[in-house]
């Protein structure tokens, strides 16, 4: 089989019976990340789902290089090379990583990440919450790994959102990040504004909306959202020309 460019970027998850993830922390030194390239690691026994259709292979064997699959396949097909590291995973699954296109990093699925909804703020203090979210994206990042998740979108938030993906890149204790960041929206929620941060970015005209997709093409983001809620027909009518004015800004941006 071929090598895979990057085996974290299609990592094959071990899923057992309870979360093997562990917080080793990053190599620091020049020979630690010196032997990381050249260590043979030799994964077998376990039933693997390859993603690819076919049915599950019952004790495969796979053989990691580096960073790179350099075999995936039977123990006949994959003989592990002399000095390897060995890894005996019977009884257990691997699987492709899974993909969480919908996350959010700058909330907590809670009433206190969302007070505008729920205004709890005399109980969670807004700032002390996106403080904390901001400090703490680690506990996400394992939360996505033991549960075989290698990749998320996260498709609104605040700006510091858009430096994750950089961050995390190389730490192999995280997934891989992307993020769409603050949100274009003609709806006001003062309640989510702050000198630190910005849930949102104003839309109240066309011109207004192409300045923020600018801001965001700016900053880096991958892309931009578009946020309706609920405006009156009278809105909706003046609003129809918005998002095409928001394109045309997008393509002309750098």
């Amino acid at each position: 089989m071929p090598a895979i460019q990057d085996w974290r970027s299609s990592l094959f998850v071990v899923l057992a019976a309870t979360c093997a993830c562990t917080d080793t922390g990053r190599n620091t030194g020049v020979q630690e990340q010196a032997d990381d390239q050249t260590r043979v690691t030799v994964l077998t026994g376990a039933n693997l789902i390859d993603g690819t259709g076919l049915l599950a292979l019952a004790g495969a064997t796979i053989v990691v290089e580096g960073a790179r699959i350099t075999c995936i396949g039977t123990a006949d097909v994959c003989p592990e090379p002399e000095g390897s590291e060995r890894h005996d995973l019977s009884g257990k699954w691997i699987t492709p990583g899974l993909v969480d296109a919908h996350v959010h990093f700058s909330q907590t699925g809670w009433l206190d990440g969302r007070p505008d909804g729920v205004d709890a703020t005399e109980i969670y203090p807004y700032e002390a919450v996106t403080a904390d979210l901001k400090a703490n994206p680690p506990r996400f990042h394992r939360t996505y790994l033991c549960s075989g998740i290698t990749a998320v979108y996260d498709v609104g938030g605040h700006q510091w959102t858009l430096a994750l993906g950089e961050q995390a890149e190389d730490d192999s204790n995280a997934a891989h990040v992307r993020a769409v960041g603050p949100l274009v929206t003609h709806a006001g929620r003062d309640i989510l504004h702050s000198d630190d941060y910005d849930t949102f970015l104003p839309m109240s005209d066309a011109e207004e909306g192409r300045d923020s997709v600018r801001k965001l093409t700016n900053w880096g983001s991958t892309a931009v959202k578009v946020w309706y809620l609920a405006p009156s027909e009278e809105r909706r009518l003046m609003t129809r020309s918005w998002p095409s004015a928001t394109q045309r800004a997008l393509k002309a941006c750098p």
